[in-house]
């Protein structure tokens, strides 16, 4: 849901391609380093409620190839639902004219570097933190993720 700011986007494209590196490669090998560099917002409400029907729309009904089962089940449609009715309320998007990205620098290359302060903070407590902790340090894969959830 996090869109890429364009102007950041493109000064740090256009940096990668004096160096003979793509965008991708680097989102795939320096993730950390290119998002320091980037911004990104949740678009407003009617913009990512028009995404999200989208992309629900174009994978729910998706067979598994295995069970021959809709991606989605009842279940998770219920949970659709829910998520486009807050999406609707406005309570995912950005809220407007509150900054929450502050650039601490600029780095060598004249990029700006990036604070970011969206996201699980240590106000949250108990059960956020200890998950998103656990989460960051591994990079953890589905089943991972899963495991450490039922472990919590």
């Amino acid at each position: 849901m996090l869109i890429p700011d364009k102007k950041d986007k493109a000064n740090v494209e256009k940096y990668l391609k004096s160096k003979s590196k793509s965008w991708d490669k680097v989102r795939q090998t320096s993730p950390q380093w290119l998002w320091s560099k980037v911004h990104c917002y949740i678009p407003e409400k009617e913009l990512l409620y028009r995404i999200l029907i989208e992309f629900f729309e174009a994978w729910g009904y998706i067979k598994c190839t295995t069970t021959g089962q809709p991606l989605f089940g009842d279940e998770t449609w219920k949970k659709v639902k829910g998520v486009l009715h807050d999406v609707q309320k406005g309570w995912i998007s950005d809220p407007s004219g509150i900054p929450l990205y502050m650039i601490k620098k600029q780095d060598k290359n004249n990029l700006s570097v990036y604070h970011c302060i969206q996201g699980t903070n240590s106000v949250e407590g108990a059960i956020h933190n200890a998950i998103h902790r656990s989460f960051a340090a591994l990079n953890a894969s589905v089943p991972l993720a899963n495991s450490l959830i039922a472990d919590y």
